[in-house]
């Protein structure tokens, strides 16, 4: 007979700060403020109906904030309302380097495309995702990065007439 299979154990969740609750909270409060401040600029746009050209500029912008209003209050309440068993540790420090092995090179990639456009940020962020993160041949890591380009700007460019951002080298090759 073949020895029964015990459960994978789990890495143990540690109380300590900051806690779920703080976080939850935190996040919370920020739909809740963000909220508010789109529906109140929308409102101030103009929120309403127009009889003769239908929706005014904030008309759909203010019913979304006042919707992540809603939602940010009743995450905070049921925060609230669970708050004893929201005790455990958010992350655990052994987490947090995984987490900015994929938050740093996103952000760096957010900034990259304000300067150098979508397309040679895309193929560098893919391509070193590829083969830093994923350890695969670079070569596959170019020619997916490079595809994956190619068949963006056709798709948006070409295909939907949709104007991607574009950097220096797209206008040195006249895209």
């Amino acid at each position: 007979m073949s020895e029964p299979e015990s459960e994978p154990t789990k890495p143990e969740q540690t109380d300590g700060p900051p806690s779920l609750f703080v976080m939850e909270t935190a996040v919370a409060l920020v739909l809740v403020a963000f909220g508010a401040l789109v529906a109140w600029d929308s409102y101030r746009l103009g929120s309403g109906w127009s009889a003769l050209t239908g929706p005014r500029a904030g008309y759909f912008p203010f019913r979304l904030g006042l919707l992540l209003a809603f939602c940010g209050a009743c995450v905070l309440g049921q925060a609230i309302w669970k708050r004893h068993s929201l005790t455990t540790r958010f992350i655990e420090p052994r987490q947090i380097r995984p987490v900015l092995t994929v938050a740093l090179p996103s952000a760096v990639y957010v900034l990259a495309v304000q300067w150098l456009g979508i397309y040679v940020p895309s193929i560098v962020f893919v391509a070193l995702f590829m083969g830093l993160v994923g350890k695969l041949r670079w070569w596959k890591c170019v020619l997916v990065g490079v595809g994956h380009v190619l068949l963006m700007f056709w798709l948006f460019e070409k295909r939907f007439m949709v104007p991607l951002p574009k950097g220096p080298i797209e206008e040195w090759f006249g895209l």
